[in-house]
Order: structure tokens, then sequence, then C-alpha cells
């Protein structure tokens, strides 16, 4: 689970609930982040749960964090209701739901992103 996200072009901090004080998390997960296209550096928090990373704005994609994220188990796979009971893998339906779920989530995170940038460039000036 992302408990916050924090954005300006060219720095993304995010922080995860799964990462708070696994110690042994910061090596792996360090080489996944910075195996990722655009991505310059990554600064991991494990007091905090913390993971700031500093990309290229022109090589660096958002969805590429949120998979490697995903793979690590430190998000979920997709979101699930609460009166939503768990689907077994591969369960008819499954893909098309995983792809819709990747889509809304990706087309959120642009929202996001988008108004994060825009705020502050209206808070500057």
């Amino acid at each position: 689970m992302v408990l916050q996200l924090h954005h300006v072009p060219g720095r993304l901090r995010v922080r995860l609930a799964r990462l708070k004080g696994h110690a042994r998390a910061i090596v792996p997960l360090h080489s996944e982040l910075l195996a990722i296209a655009g991505v310059n550096s990554a600064s991991i928090n494990i007091h905090s749960g913390s993971v700031t990373i500093f990309y290229d704005r022109a090589a660096f994609a958002t969805e590429a964090l949120w998979s490697v994220l995903r793979r690590l188990g430190y998000i979920d796979a997709e979101p699930q209701s609460a009166a939503a009971p768990p689907r077994a893998a591969g369960a008819p339906g499954s893909a098309a739901t995983e792809a819709i779920a990747e889509a809304v989530a990706g087309e959120v995170m642009k929202h996001v992103l988008g108004r994060s940038a825009g705020a502050l460039i209206r808070m500057i000036a």
C-alpha cells in the first residue's frame, strides 16, 4: 500500500507500509529501482518506509516503477474492494480485470502527478 505520494518533475517520493522496518529489503529494492529506465538515483529510508527516486523526465515511466513495486510485493497487484472477495489466480476474467485495473491506475497516477505539479506551479507563481 502506498501511504503517501509526493512528486515534482524529476523527483518522486512514495511511502510504502510494507517497507517500513525491513532492513534486508534495501539492497534488492535499490538495485531494482536503479534498473528502471530513466532512474538516476534512488534513496530508501526503512525507518519511515520512504523511497525517493530522482529521474530523467524524458526517459522515466511511472508505470515501470509501479510494476517493480507490485512484483516485489510492496503494493497490491490490484485494489480490492471490501465487498469483493479475492479472485483465484487464473479465474475467468482475471486477465481482463487486471488489464483494466492497470489502465485505471495509470490514468489515476497521471492525474495525481499532473495535479501536484500544477499546484506547485500555482504556489510558486
